[in-house]
């Protein structure tokens, strides 16, 4: 939120004509030893069109609900009761999760930030019913002559039928939905999900605003300096994991550990035991060697390493080794602490690899991990290391 020295920025500049001042979209180029650090200059992105400092809101039940802008005003946006100053000043409360000195953060950058979302308060929705509605668009459906399509409602649960009903009635409330009697309808399906927002109410969700952290979770991945990193809580998920039953409590968890196979070296030799068991002539039979290579998994992921951000003004090493299963390879890179890995990849062996000699097959782990890594490695120079002395260069 607070813009850091930069080539090129975009901000409202004031300009006068006969009807009087109005604002217009202007690209500035800032010099690269020029700070945009002042809030006041990045609420104008937020302002489209309305002069720093007039009044954009006005309140009916705590909430903000928009108003007619006066030019001549000069306060500062007014936040909505329910966001109140004393909320964002306590880190604790503040509707966005801003670091504290606890995560090492900068004070003065963290000052200046919960001041500055202080300020803005009514730009964030802290329930779905603070959000407001667009009419930037009106949207219609032209069905001209057809046939109109109507679906029974799908059967549901009582407790999932409570629900349902209750967010009918808080989206009437809102104004998103209203009743109709159209012969077009369709069913309700309920998906539940962590949060709601809706965009097109611009507003901003603060339960998904991490400011100033030094790590955050995305995706299934802890992002931090440090690198990339499984979530403790999927990885937690995968320890706890119980021996699979059937085929389809094992495909549940080989799809969870597939999506951390970039952090597990030769992921396809334990894996290969049970991807065998999901054949669909073989029938499911857990023995021995399927035990061994699930506890082995659950362990590999349980160790997963922080894997390096690529930079693309380092040269990358791949290392590629092939078994008598698999093939596999390893990306990675040196810094000032050494070679770090970037990524793994590992792959089985299809029923007509398995036939191929250990040259071919040397050449084949090259040959799928330069494809695999191809976005890294196109258009620039990079090491290829290998153990097979018939693939080296004397």
């Amino acid at each position: 939120m607070v813009s850091q020295p930069s080539s090129t920025n975009w901000f409202h500049h004031r300009k006068n004509d006969t009807a009087g001042r109005h604002r217009a979209l202007t690209r500035v180029k800032f010099r690269s030893e020029t700070a945009t650090d002042s809030p006041a200059e990045i609420l104008q992105l937020f302002n489209d069109g309305t002069p720093l400092g007039a009044p954009r809101w006005k309140h009916s039940n705590g909430c903000p609900s928009p108003t007619t802008r006066s030019p001549t005003t000069t306060s500062l946006p007014t936040a909505c009761p329910a966001q109140t100053s004393s909320a964002c000043r306590d880190n604790s409360s503040c509707p966005c999760p801003v670091a504290t000195k606890q995560q090492r953060a900068r004070p003065p950058a963290a000052q200046k930030l919960v001041g500055f979302l202080d300020g803005n308060a009514d730009l964030f929705a802290v329930r779905d019913e603070d959000c407001t509605q667009t009419e930037l668009v009106q949207h219609t459906i032209n069905t001209d002559t057809a046939q109109p399509i109507h679906l029974r409602p799908h059967r549901m649960s009582p407790a999932k039928r409570l629900v349902a009903e209750e967010k009918v009635k808080e989206m009437a409330a809102a104004g998103v939905i209203e009743p109709s009697d159209s012969p077009w309808a369709a069913p309700a399906v309920l998906v539940q999900k962590k949060s709601g927002p809706r965009q097109a109410g611009l507003r901003l969700n603060p339960k998904k605003c991490q400011l100033l952290w030094r790590e955050t979770a995305f995706l299934g991945h802890i992002i931090s300096e440090r690198g990339v990193a499984t979530d403790p809580s999927k990885v937690a998920a995968v320890r706890d994991w119980p021996v699979p039953g059937n085929v389809g409590e094992l495909r549940s968890f080989l799809g969870l550990a597939s999506y951390y196979r970039r952090f597990v070296r030769d992921f396809a030799t334990p894996a290969s035991p049970l991807h065998r068991l999901t054949d669909k002539c073989r029938p499911f039979v857990w023995q021995e060697g399927q035990s061994m290579a699930f506890d082995q998994l659950r362990a590999a992921l349980t160790e997963a390493p922080v894997l390096a951000y690529p930079d693309a003004q380092r040269p990358f090493i791949v290392d590629t080794d092939a078994s008598n299963t698999g093939v596999g390879a390893v990306l990675s890179q040196e810094d000032e602490d050494g070679e770090r890995v970037v990524a793994y990849y590992s792959r089985a062996l299809g029923k007509a690899e398995r036939n191929y000699c250990v040259t071919r097959r040397e050449l084949l782990a090259v040959v799928r991990a330069l494809h695999h890594f191809r976005p890294y490695l196109q258009g620039s120079h990079f090491l290829l290391r290998t153990d097979h002395a018939s693939l080296t260069c004397s």
